[in-house]
């Protein structure tokens, strides 16, 4: 049985989350000018937020925790990701935003720098560069594990947080100028415990697709606010533009947003991760 005190929590844990991706979302997609917002907001902290963990080139896992949906959550002992051996996929549907896809195969939610990522033996990703992420199939799948594991890796901040930008987001020149100004990319700056109680998408959708373009969303579910929990679960949903740039999927700033409310049901042309 769930107590007042454990309500509370939870509530507040998610309350928090949903206000700091938001304000994410501002600072990513930019103001009305289609510029990066580099304006601080006015609850920043004004000290620099501790240097995160980087790649040390250890394999292998430690032991998993457990999402709030139950799921299984695995902790690499590379705090940058633990890649999976990939196999090819049996035969699936391609693109269609009708019907949906189907999910990438043996999807893992692993924690790297301390928020969930998604990753599986059909669509990647295949490599880790550095801080970074690499090698999605070109596939409406490659596109939905690329979209959300870019955002993840955003929300780090500081230096990987740069490199992101530099390397797997699609960015003007006269953008690039403004955020390279930037001395410190700090984003939303989530407590440890907000980011590790943060969630992987329960399932995605793709809203329109070819060989060069994916426009997915994901349905994070909402299980509560600082009121406590719903009685029934709600979903935020998240929309990216990725972009088949030099090999693999890049993000687009440019239509990336949150959807205008929180969704009530899941209908058709969702997909739950083969979890």
């Amino acid at each position: 049985m769930t107590t007042r005190k454990q309500k509370w929590w939870i509530g507040a844990v998610f309350a928090a989350v949903v206000v700091l991706v938001a304000a994410g979302f501002a600072w990513f997609a930019g103001d009305d000018d289609g510029e990066p917002n580099t304006t601080a907001p006015a609850t920043a902290p004004t000290t620099a937020p501790a240097a995160s963990p980087s790649n040390n080139g250890r394999s292998g896992f430690a032991d998993p925790v457990t999402d709030l949906l139950g799921r299984k959550v695995m902790i690499p002992n590379n705090p940058a990701g633990e890649v999976l051996p990939q196999q090819d996929p049996a035969a699936r549907i391609g693109c269609d935003p009708v019907r949906g896809v189907p999910s990438p195969e043996s999807v893992m939610i692993q924690r790297n720098f301390d928020s969930p990522h998604l990753f599986s033996t059909s669509d990647g990703p295949t490599r880790i560069d550095g801080d970074l992420l690499r090698g999605y199939t070109r596939t409406p799948q490659g596109a939905a594990l690329a979209g959300w594991n870019t955002w993840e890796r955003l929300q780090v901040g500081g230096e990987t947080a740069r490199r992101v930008l530099a390397d797997q987001v699609v960015m003007t020149d006269e953008q690039r100028t403004k955020v390279d100004e930037v001395p410190t990319l700090g984003g939303p700056e989530l407590r440890q415990s907000a980011r590790q109680a943060a969630m992987a998408p329960e399932a995605f959708r793709v809203l329109s697709c070819d060989a060069e373009y994916v426009s997915v969303e994901y349905a994070v579910a909402k299980m509560g606010d600082e009121n406590g929990p719903y009685l029934n679960r709600q979903w935020l949903g998240y929309r990216f533009t990725m972009l088949w740039r030099g090999g693999d999927w890049k993000l687009q700033p440019a239509g990336s947003t949150l959807a205008p409310a929180p969704y009530l049901s899941l209908g058709e042309g969702w997909t739950t991760w083969a979890v």
